[in-house]
């Protein structure tokens, strides 16, 4: 009666009673049908609409999975909190009826015909139930390709073909039993399949993915990984969408769709039709963003970065390869390795599946059996012991030459037009690295050039307060030249001799 769209304020099971003039045992409210009952006949009722949520196959009232988003209505319906038993996870409540009138006696609040008290959630239309911008479909792990069409939430394939058809698509139910089909060898939540029904119903139903342990399925929360930093955050959506109450919620939740899918319109991908929700994965390691403890694949976990924008780019540092914007990749001033020069820590496996390599997890995932956490973080120097650590410090040596100039970024044509320190925009894949040293056009870096070791010591020249070992600290090589030759003027050669001629001063 509910997902028909019915009222039941008393939560009996049954259509709130208004009156039933022609005697026909369908209430007037309602009745657009003829019974033959002839003088008094009730035609002109309003029948339930019977919503179909997803479009697909049966209406609500016959479909196992109502928004297609791979979560059972058994579970989005709240039946689990409510009592309901479903030993063989198979998406239906178990038995027995003892009153006979199909509501099941572990969820029945009655002992005779009806129900008392029905639990009206409605996450089970919901393909955001949380309201987190993240889709549940991603939350419950199911493979991303399968939207990977229309990213709308909303599994592309929809094909359903058994013989009672339960309104899920055969894309991720090859058998057709109402079951996301395993293996789950990838770790992503979804477990293999134990049931080979080809009827409606299933059986061996995977349990819903916590990406924390906390016994709330990820759809549920929004910080899934509880690594710090919102879902919300993590999915990419506008900061500015939470700017109210900054509570991992989209302030506005206005759904103006003809059948509403209770994704807000302010980041709904398709705003007159049901679904449309992205769900990304920054560094396209395949861990979506809401369940990888580093977002950006630079080596420094999304909690140690946090979501601040250090270099006020538009990016949030856990997003960022190039935290403070002056050349030098993340990676590299935190102490990693990249030896292909791309931006991020270069990979050695990732057991645990929790998007932070294994060589430097030292975190707790929670993901159970197979947890990694016996990496060596890296060491995130601080090398003035001032301030931020290196990633996030213009002048990390704090010898007054920015670490734009010591790390070499003007020797690969990186822009500093206004003398800044930082290098200028745009950053059109939005990695965080400026077009005018990003080797790549998209996510990442390429080749990027060895930092620049004017002595050879192996200690990078932006680390040093005398880079060129002539015992001439750099700071003074910078104030005496902008003395001669004005404060705008850059001299520092790394040869004695040089800078002597160059800069027009003796020592």
């Amino acid at each position: 009666m509910l997902e028909g769209g019915g009222t039941d304020t008393n939560g009996d099971g049954q259509q709130d009673p208004t009156a039933d003039v022609d005697n026909d045992g369908l209430d007037d409210a309602v009745d657009d049908q003829d019974s033959g009952s002839g003088v008094g006949e009730v035609t002109g009722g309003t029948p339930l609409p019977l919503p179909n949520t997803d479009g697909l196959g049966p209406t609500d009232y016959k479909d196992l999975d109502s928004d297609n988003d791979g979560i059972s209505d058994f579970i989005e319906g709240g039946s689990a909190g409510a009592g309901g038993v479903d030993a063989n996870d198979d998406g239906v409540v178990d038995g027995p009826d003892s009153d006979g009138d199909g509501i099941q006696d572990s969820v029945d609040g009655l002992t005779t015909f009806g129900d008392a008290g029905s639990d009206t959630n409605p996450d089970y239309t919901e393909t955001d139930s949380d309201n987190d911008g993240v889709p549940d479909l991603i939350e419950a792990g199911v493979d991303p390709t399968l939207d990977a069409a229309d990213t709308n939430g909303v599994i592309d394939g929809v094909t359903d073909t058994e013989p009672i058809p339960d309104g899920v698509p055969n894309s991720i139910d090859t058998n057709d039993d109402g079951v996301v089909d395993g293996p789950d060898s990838d770790g992503d939540g979804i477990q293999d399949s134990v049931d080979a029904l080809p009827t409606f119903g299933d059986a061996g139903s995977s349990t819903l993915p916590d990406a924390d342990s906390d016994t709330n399925p990820d759809y549920t929360e929004i910080d899934s990984d509880n690594d710090g930093v919102p879902d919300l955050t993590e999915a990419g959506v506008d900061p500015t969408l939470d700017a109210a109450d900054t509570n991992g919620v989209i302030d506005d939740v206005t759904d103006g769709e003809p059948v509403p899918d209770r994704i807000p319109n302010s980041i709904d991908t398709n705003d007159v039709a049901f679904g449309g929700l992205p769900g990304p994965d920054k560094d396209g390691d395949g861990v979506p963003n809401i369940r990888d403890l580093d977002d950006d694949n630079d080596g420094i976990p999304d909690v140690t970065e946090g979501t601040g924008d250090t270099d006020g780019d538009g990016i949030p540092d856990n997003l960022d390869l190039d935290s403070d914007n002056h050349g030098i990749n993340d990676v590299v001033e935190g102490g990693g390795t990249d030896t292909n020069g791309d931006g991020q820590q270069d990979p050695t496996t990732d057991v645990d599946n929790d998007g932070l390599d294994d060589a430097v997890d030292d975190q707790d995932s929670e993901t159970g059996p197979g947890e990694i956490t016996t990496g060596t973080p890296l060491p995130l120097p601080n090398t003035d012991g001032l301030g931020p650590a290196d990633y996030k410090d213009l002048d990390s040596d704090n010898d007054g030459i920015s670490d734009f100039i010591e790390g070499g970024a003007v020797a690969v044509g990186g822009i500093d037009a206004d003398d800044n320190g930082v290098v200028d925009g745009p950053d059109t894949d939005g990695d965080g690295i400026q077009d005018s040293v990003d080797g790549l056009p998209t996510f990442g870096d390429a080749g990027s050039s060895p930092l620049p070791d004017a002595d050879s010591d192996t200690n990078p020249d932006y680390t040093e307060i005398d880079s060129d070992n002539d015992r001439i600290p750099d700071r003074w090589i910078v104030k005496l030249n902008a003395a001669k030759n004005g404060p705008e003027s850059f001299c520092l050669c790394g040869d004695l001799q040089i800078e002597t001629l160059l800069c027009g001063f003796v020592f």
